[in-house]
């Protein structure tokens, strides 16, 4: 687990476990957000090009800590028997 994700990890589950449903929708969102902006990567002329690669890392790295918080709570969770 990265230091991002310590840091983000347990508000992002606080808001998972408070609003289950708004969070699978801001998840989602953040996926196709997430997809244009590598799309804008790799149309990216010279002069831009740093710029969308750091943008591209950080909704990857986010995107990242979003998942392993429901993973994480996946994991929490009691079989039912």
């Amino acid at each position: 687990m990265s230091s991002q994700t310590v840091e983000l990890g347990p508000t992002c589950l606080r808001l998972r476990n408070a609003a289950p449903e708004v969070w699978d929708q801001l998840v989602a969102q953040f996926e196709t957000y997430t997809l244009n902006v590598l799309n804008d990567l790799a149309s990216a002329d010279q002069a831009q090009i740093l710029n969308a690669q750091g943008q591209a890392q950080q909704c990857k790295a986010l995107l990242r800590i979003f998942n392993e918080c429901d993973q994480e709570l996946r994991s929490r969770k009691p079989a039912a028997h």
